[in-house]
């Protein structure tokens, strides 16, 4: 709750501050153009690496980050228990 109203005042700002300024020209057509190639080589490209390594390499991927970070941000407990009890320098 608290956080759509947070969301919700935020774009109510960002509304009203767009609202203020003058209209913003048109992007220049090569710089549309670039951001479309981009947008399809990277698309593309995802679509490619999904359709090689399939879902169950990237629920192994997944799930040895997350157990990554959970080891790292353990051990940074483990440490500050032992220093809070001058077992570790």
């Amino acid at each position: 709750m608290i956080v759509s109203l947070l969301l919700f005042v935020a774009v109510a700002i960002l509304k009203w501050i767009l609202s203020i300024l003058p209209s913003l020209p048109s992007m220049p057509k090569a710089i549309t153009d670039v951001l479309d190639f981009l947008h399809t080589f990277l698309g593309s490209m995802f679509g490619f690496v999904v359709h090689i390594y399939g879902v169950p390499l990237v629920f192994v991927v997944v799930s040895l980050l997350v157990s990554i970070f959970l080891f790292n941000q353990g051990y940074m407990v483990a440490v500050w228990i032992l220093k809070r009890i001058r077992l570790w320098r």
